[in-house]
């Protein structure tokens, strides 16, 4: 009688377990859906580039930019090399100081309507930086390729993918439009 009541527990116990698993696979296919829905739209990717920038997240932009053809062959194939080179290139600058304050005060990053005109998107962006007590305002344009369905960063535009970076990477923060200094202190 025992070991009904326990091989009916048992049964019950995988009957759970296969229906928890029936619905875990629901939602891993229901999670790519909505980011293979939002990899299609240059806007929401060009937010996520935004944000990848900001965080100085190598492996994120090896993943959401395109590259030249002739760059594309040169990469590395894994995305943890990629990140070394990139970050050991911000070094060789002698520029790196600067580059991790001007991201770390980075905030307040948003995007606007993609205007796309074919395979091509530009996507308005604005940040807000503070460096030394002011905060700057800053506005610029996100430009986007679809590759396969899916919207990039574009970097295709030179065989030189430091200066592609470089000039997309202007281009995506832009200029400032507005400063905003802390009230000076009066003399007593």
């Amino acid at each position: 009688m025992q070991s009904l009541a326990y091989s009916r527990q048992k049964e019950m116990d995988l009957k759970r377990f296969c229906s928890l698993a029936a619905a875990l696979a629901t939602m891993t296919v229901c999670t790519a859906a909505v980011h293979a829905q939002r990899a299609s739209d240059p806007r929401d990717q060009a937010l996520v580039a935004y944000k990848i920038i900001q965080k100085q997240d190598w492996k994120g932009l090896y993943r959401i930019a395109a590259f030249s053809e002739k760059v594309a062959k040169s990469l590395p194939a894994d995305p943890a090399v990629f990140a070394a080179q990139v970050e050991t290139g911000i070094k060789g600058t002698g520029n790196k100081e600067t580059v991790d304050k001007v991201f770390a005060g980075m905030s307040n990053l948003a995007v606007g309507k993609a205007e796309v005109k074919g395979k091509k998107a530009e996507v308005p962006s604005s940040c807000k930086i503070k460096m030394n007590d002011k905060t700057m305002e800053f506005k610029g344009v996100i430009h986007m390729i679809n590759q396969d369905g899916t919207w990039k960063w574009d970097l295709s535009f030179s065989e030189d993918a430091q200066k592609a970076t470089s000039e997309a990477l202007q281009a995506m923060i832009g200029k400032p439009v507005k400063t905003t200094s802390p009230p000076k202190k009066s003399a007593p």
